[in-house]
């Protein structure tokens, strides 16, 4: 134990002070109290050297000045952005004006205040890139109410091609001419940008496939 104990001190001892802010100066002391406490409280050869170990990750684990700092830097940016990033994608008060369903509209805001939660929880400056890009993502993958109908008119469009194919009697040139009706529907509402264009392109496609089978 005794071996142990001055192992631990002289571990310490080359954590110098001048690195480390009071906090984690405090931080070291406690490590080393802690870890003197459980190696006199060891009852075997192995639980002292257990306790040592930990108490070596204990003071490694302390950050020094220079990485609290760095840390404390990189939390300011990736709230900033992620503030832009929420903002300009709608949040705020909901209005029917908005770009996104009141159902949507809501997700951003909880992946907004989630982001910044986990942001300001990490430990490192890797952690709080991870949590500012994984927030990032989920907002932008946020479906606008324009995505939203365009999905609507593409899986309408599937079932308007699946049910006039299956028609009997229809020709091998009219299957082909029917298809292609479909894919160019498919693309044109894929690329509408407007609630009228997708409607449009939807009608439109809709249309060709009937005079197919007309």
């Amino acid at each position: 134990k005794a071996a142990a104990v001055n192992e631990l001190t002289s571990y310490r001892l080359t954590k110098s002070d001048d690195n480390y802010t009071q906090s984690g100066v405090e931080k070291l002391e406690a490590a080393k109290a802690d870890g003197i406490a459980a190696i006199n409280n060891a009852t075997t050869a192995d639980e002292v050297a257990a306790a040592l170990s930990q108490a070596k990750s204990s003071l490694d684990s302390v950050m020094t000045a220079a990485q609290e700092q760095a840390l404390n830097e990189a939390f300011r940016p990736p709230r900033k952005t992620l503030r832009f990033s929420a903002n300009k994608i709608g949040t705020g008060e909901y209005t029917d004006d908005s770009l996104y369903s009141k159902a949507n509209f809501d997700k951003i805001n909880t992946y907004y205040a989630n982001g910044v939660t986990e942001i300001m929880a990490a430990g490192s400056v890797e952690e709080v890139n991870t949590a500012y890009d994984a927030a990032v993502k989920s907002i932008n993958e946020t479906p606008t109410k324009i995505d939203e109908l365009r999905k609507e008119k593409l899986t309408a469009l599937s079932a308007e091609y699946l049910s006039r194919n299956g028609a009997e009697g229809l020709t091998e040139e009219q299957k082909a001419a029917l298809l292609s009706a479909y894919d160019d529907g498919k693309a044109a509402v894929s690329a509408a940008v407007t609630e009228q264009e997708i409607n449009e392109a939807y009608e439109a496609a809709v249309s060709a496939m009937n005079s197919v089978t007309a």
